[in-house]
């Protein structure tokens, strides 16, 4: 038997014979008295040499039918199975009757668990574990373990209070300090507190006591503004016309204009200028600050020219370049509209010579030329069947010698004309 077990009652006086015969297999006792008829189990002998017994009835005083379960140490005499000597203690253990409502548990557990069933019988239980311990709150409410909470500060938003109903305040209306309570107020009411009184709906009358304004009195009329912004009464103020002076405005960003660039009537802007722009309006076009090329389109000056004159061409094709820059980088894209040279005299041999453009004058990278210029009785005017007239921004455009000028050349003029694209 593996059950638990628990000792009911006892019967200890020295009269009392506790002894298992192998005729009968009967433990008898001096007196059965307080042992359940129906069957149970007993304990035979102390807690240091005892035996566990079960026994279906009594019978007499004997206890019949026992199955004996050693548990501790036996006692063996002659031909009797188990034998005890007179006034060993039997202990009654639990009865029949309560034996459906005992469990048994597991052979060891740890000081300090819990135990919990095993299974769904409820008659066996196991160690379930370290008691729960309750972990410290954090956040809105705090704790330290399972003690109690705290509301942290401000941590309540109006959100987590309870509804308040319709038109009220929160407010506390009693003497001396206690529970916030909530104040209803009506219509046609001014909240506050009259002297004597508590935060309340004030009536008409305790208001005008508060402001000490008389019952009927004239209420406020308001004065007309003059100068410059004018109001009848309380009325729409106006802003006098010609008041406002350049220095009643907002500050303007340097290099700036006010004007409407815009398709239609709007708000005044600020308009900046840009350095070597004037300011004005092309056909199609808004206010703004134009380019150069736009300025001049607008003022008719649409033809441009370039113009010099070449003295001793032979010399400084023998001693100084067979190229001439006349302009670096232009400033804009162009078309060249016309080239005219004349010579001193008509020459024995004509210019041989080209006008070009290039990337740039040192190093005449990607150089085209615009058309060639030879003279005939020391002339040549071109104003169609160009090689390619135009020019995009920031080239170079230069003259470019095929041969040596003749001698006799002393100078030649040109004139290079030509429009921005």
């Amino acid at each position: 038997m593996s059950k638990p077990y628990v000792l009911a009652n006892e019967i200890t006086n020295t009269l009392a014979v506790a002894y298992v015969r192998g005729t009968d297999n009967h433990v008898h006792l001096t007196s059965a008295t307080g042992f359940p008829t129906g069957g149970g189990y007993i304990r035979i002998g102390d807690s240091t040499s005892f035996c566990l017994c079960e026994y279906t009835a009594v019978s007499t005083n004997d206890l019949t039918t026992v199955t004996a379960c050693t548990l501790g140490v036996v006692v063996s005499v002659g031909d009797e199975a188990k034998t005890w000597p007179i006034g060993t203690v039997v202990s009654r253990i639990w009865v029949a009757e309560e034996a459906a409502e005992l469990i048994t548990g597991p052979a060891s557990a740890t000081d300090g668990h819990l135990a919990v069933f095993d299974g769904t019988s409820g008659k066996k239980a196991k160690d379930g574990g370290a008691p729960y311990t309750h972990p410290n709150h954090s956040g809105n409410v705090t704790s330290a373990g399972d003690g109690a909470t705290t509301i942290a500060a401000a941590a309540v938003t109006l959100a987590m209070q309870a509804n308040l109903a319709q038109d009220t305040i929160i407010s506390r209306v009693s003497t001396g300090a206690g529970v916030p309570e909530a104040v209803t107020v009506a219509e046609q009411t001014l909240l506050g507190r009259i002297t004597g009184g508590h935060v309340d709906d004030l009536s008409a009358a305790q208001a005008r006591t508060l402001l000490n304004v008389a019952d009927g009195a004239n209420a406020y009329t308001h004065p007309n503004h003059s100068g410059n912004v004018t109001s009848a009464g309380d009325g729409a103020t106006t802003i006098a016309a010609a008041a406002v002076t350049l220095a009643m405005q907002a500050n303007l960003a340097a290099e700036s204009i006010i004007a409407n660039n815009t398709g239609s009537a709007a708000t005044p802007a600020a308009l900046a200028v840009a350095e070597q722009r004037v300011v004005g309006r092309i056909t199609g076009g808004h206010i703004t600050d134009l380019t150069a090329a736009q300025t001049k389109t607008l003022l008719g000056i649409t033809k441009h020219y370039l113009r010099g004159t070449v003295a001793k061409p032979k010399d400084f094709y023998d001693n100084v370049d067979h190229e001439i820059c006349l302009w670096p980088a232009t400033d804009a894209a162009i078309t060249i509209t016309k080239i005219q040279i004349t010579c001193d005299a008509d020459p024995t041999t004509e210019l041989d010579i080209d006008l070009k453009w290039s990337d740039a004058f040192i190093g005449l990278g990607n150089a085209a030329v615009i058309d060639v210029c030879d003279t005939a009785a020391g002339v040549v005017v071109i104003t169609t069947g160009f090689d390619d007239a135009t020019v995009a921004s920031g080239k170079c455009i230069y003259w470019s010698f095929g041969a040596a000028p003749d001698a006799a050349t002393t100078q030649f003029s040109f004139s290079i004309e030509y429009t921005y694209d």
